[in-house]
This record gives C-alpha cells, structure tokens and sequence, in this order.
C-alpha cells in the first residue's frame, strides 16, 4: 500500500473535502494558505484516529449534561470580539458533577468547541 496514513484517517479526510464548512473553517484559520490548511487537517486527523484515539471517544455524553435549570452551562456566544474570536462561557455554579465528571467533561468540551467553529 503506497498510501499514506490509515484507513480512518483517509476516510475522515475524504469526508471533510465534501465539507464546505470545514474547509473554509480551516482555510480561514491558515489565512488562506492552502497547503498549510492540508497539513493541519491531516495532522488533527492523524492525532485523532492514529496516535491518541482515547482522547476522542466515537461516544460522547449527551450534550444536556450541560445543560442546568434549562440554562446552559456552558456555551459559545454568537457574536465575537473585535478580534474575531469565539467567546465561550462555563458557568461552573450549575454543574452537577454526578451527570458530568471532570474526566468527561473535556470531551465534552472539544466537541462543543469542534462544532462551534
């Protein structure tokens, strides 16, 4: 096999260049530049199914572990700041540590953020 990387990681490739949101998402965050663009993809993608998989579960808690009283715990506001950034909050008063522990909660949190971009 002449093809570099796993069968995962191509598919997950393959997957993202249907995406037009992923692409400019990346695009953008490379300022444009192509080939960096590719390389960062990649790189996540290889990150995420070949040298560290434990750290992205293909199951994740359901996203009302965040949410408290019908008001959420944590959330990425729409607008952004004058510098382009997204804001997020995490209001650590309502959380409810039974639903969501602190070893779940960073994944949680990556997907969140992975889906907000």
């Amino acid at each position: 096999n002449t093809q570099k990387g796993s069968d995962r990681v191509r598919d997950f490739l393959a997957k993202a260049f249907q995406d037009e949101a992923v692409l400019v998402m990346y695009l953008i965050g490379r300022k444009y530049r192509p080939l960096h663009a590719f390389t960062t993809l990649q790189s996540y993608a290889e990150m995420r199914f070949d040298k560290y998989p434990e750290l992205f579960p293909t199951t994740l808690p359901p996203k009302e572990y965040l949410i408290y009283d019908n008001q959420p715990i944590f959330g990425i506001l729409k607008g952004r700041d004058s510098k382009g950034r997204r804001i997020a909050f995490f209001q650590i008063g309502g959380w409810d540590t039974s639903k969501c522990s602190m070893m779940t909660w960073p994944y949680l949190h990556c997907q969140f953020l992975s889906e907000s971009s």
